[in-house]
């Protein structure tokens, strides 16, 4: 059984709720100092906040399942996933959530030293900046609420920790040059919200730290 724990700064007349995720059993030093810079500069755009910490489920994209179960049920207006070993720049939340797209994420390295990162981008604009991108991470991603309800409707509905949840989050196959191969619960969860009609867009200007042996930047 995982335990959800939640902290709420509801600001009223607030046009903007932000429900941060967090699917962690531990907690690395880079998101913690991160988060707390971060909430006090959300609050002072008059945004109302709730932080959300789900500790120990063995399965991620079970722990984002529920997450999103509770953000439905929440006032929350935007859905940001943030995981528990990656920091931002001061102000990043904000660059999301002032973004026009439905799904706004950043690209923080792999903790393997390769330099790689785990996003798939599209064309670039015509400033140089890629923005459009056909598969990005959950670890720091901001999704409007609208777009979980048409994947909610084509969800099958699970029990989990006592509760009847959307499967949304889970893992997959995709058809490639080299035949099926799987892919994980956060590119799975692209490929629908873009079959649902979404577009995903990369912010490549912030700057992260993917905290593994040492912070990868």
């Amino acid at each position: 059984m995982s335990n959800l724990t939640k902290a709420e700064f509801i600001q009223p007349g607030s046009d903007v709720h932000v429900y941060i995720a967090t699917p962690a059993t531990s907690i690395a030093s880079n998101f913690h100092v991160s988060l707390m810079r971060e909430i006090p500069r959300l609050l002072a755009a008059r945004h109302s906040v709730t932080y959300a910490h789900l500790a120990g489920h063995c399965h991620v994209d079970d722990a984002r399942n529920l997450l999103v179960h509770d953000f439905l049920q929440s006032g929350a207006t935007d859905l940001l996933f943030w995981d528990a070993d990656v920091a931002c720049e001061p102000g990043a939340s904000l660059k999301l959530l002032n973004d026009p797209g439905d799904i706004v994420g950043g690209a923080y390295p792999l903790k393997d030293g390769s330099g790689r990162f785990p996003v798939r981008l599209g064309a670039e604009t015509s400033d140089g900046m890629t923005r459009e991108a056909e598969s990005l991470p959950t670890g720091f991603l901001r999704v409007r609420r609208d777009v979980f309800w048409p994947l909610v409707k084509e969800a099958q509905t699970m029990g989990l920790d006592g509760q009847m949840v959307p499967i949304i989050f889970e893992r997959g196959s995709i058809e490639t040059e080299h035949g099926l191969e799987r892919v994980g619960g956060d590119a799975n969860f692209c490929r629908k919200a873009t079959a649902a009609g979404f577009k995903l867009y990369c912010d490549p200007t912030i700057i992260f730290t993917h905290q593994g042996p040492v912070d990868f930047a």
